[in-house]
């Protein structure tokens, strides 16, 4: 997950057709809903906590978010300094925007960037 890949067609001959392999992420409440958007409109699977149909919504206590990405296998993009304690994380991965003011589209860049340089989830720690 998070690196592009390239792989033959099958039939084994032709060009190498790169994949582009995204992350799958869940937005906390203090992250706006457009940041989702944005991260899905750049080949993310992004979720955000108040508009998802996951049985979360606005003040979801910090654990439930946790076990909720745990399950699904996500990455938390929050706000919230208490991600920052990783026995807060129990092991789930966080993608910090300490910035209030950081814009969707900045949000996606990020991630863009981040996704050459991790070839899976172990990747992230």
């Amino acid at each position: 997950m998070g690196r592009d890949d390239a792989r033959r067609p099958r039939g084994g001959g032709g060009r190498r057709v790169a994949i582009r392999i995204g992350f799958r992420l869940l937005v906390d409440e203090n992250v706006t809903p457009g940041t989702a958007v944005e991260l899905r409109s750049r080949g993310h699977d992004a979720v955000h906590v108040t508009t998802a149909d996951v049985g979360l919504g606005d003040g979801t206590p910090g654990r439930e978010l946790v076990r909720f990405a745990s399950e699904e296998d996500r990455i938390v993009v929050t706000g919230e300094k208490g991600f920052l304690d990783p026995d807060h994380r129990n092991g789930v991965t966080a993608l910090f925007c300490l910035d209030d003011d950081l814009r969707p589209g900045e949000v996606g860049r990020l991630a863009d960037r981040l996704r050459p340089s991790v070839a899976s989830r172990n990747d992230l720690g």
